[in-house]
């Protein structure tokens, strides 16, 4: 994938911001180059085991498939039928995605983040300050601040979840859906998630 990507045209110019899954794929490469061990090694030592993610892991085998009882996700296929993709080969995604979790874990993840205990704070602000040149994400969540919520989500074939975590993160609201939509059907799913977190945390608020 790596090589594929060599031979493709720059999205963009030096310096400024593009999405990339290559960029991530990239990265774990370095990682397991630096360290000596395996990506999925790295992953669970440094993050998912001191953290108590018991059930998050990066799956190493093609045909390893998803550990445990599990929701199935659906997606269609190019003719419109919905397709279970439970079988979809992770380790194509590698560090880009290929992390197999549930939403107790990923809640996890996220308070420990927030709560600064993941990076130092000069790392910490690479990812939540503003990107230059981009705009920057609305502040408090659906529930205007009161309270407020710093929402984090992302997807996969079959799979979309997000996790809302208050500043402190003491206060979560997590979700997974299991269906994966184009980027029209996202937005529609995306609004009812915060119906439902507003209907719960700040119910005067909730239409």
């Amino acid at each position: 994938m790596l090589a594929a990507s060599r031979k493709q045209q720059r999205p963009s110019e030096i310096g400024t911001f593009n999405y990339s899954n290559t960029n991530y794929i990239l990265l774990g490469m370095i990682i397991e180059k630096l360290t000596g061990h395996s990506l999925a090694t790295e992953l669970k030592r440094r993050i998912f085991t001191p953290l108590g993610m018991r059930d998050t892991y990066l799956p190493v085998k093609a045909a390893e498939g998803i550990k445990g009882p599990h929701g199935h996700g659906y997606m269609k296929d190019d003719k419109g039928a919905v397709v279970d993709v439970d079988k979809l080969n992770a380790t194509t995604m590698l560090g880009a995605g290929g992390v197999i979790s549930t939403a107790h874990d990923i809640s996890a993840f996220q308070r420990a983040f927030v709560q600064g205990k993941l990076l130092s704070n000069s790392l910490h602000k690479v990812i939540t300050d503003p990107v230059p040149g981009q705009p920057s994400p609305p502040q408090g969540g659906p529930c205007a601040g009161k309270p407020a919520f710093q929402p984090r989500g992302g997807s996969a074939p079959g799979f979309v979840a997000a996790t809302y975590t208050s500043p402190d993160g003491r206060l979560q609201f997590a979700v997974s859906v299991t269906v994966a939509m184009d980027d029209g059907e996202r937005g529609a799913v995306a609004q009812r998630i915060d119906q439902v977190l507003t209907s719960v945390f700040c119910p005067a608020s909730a239409s």
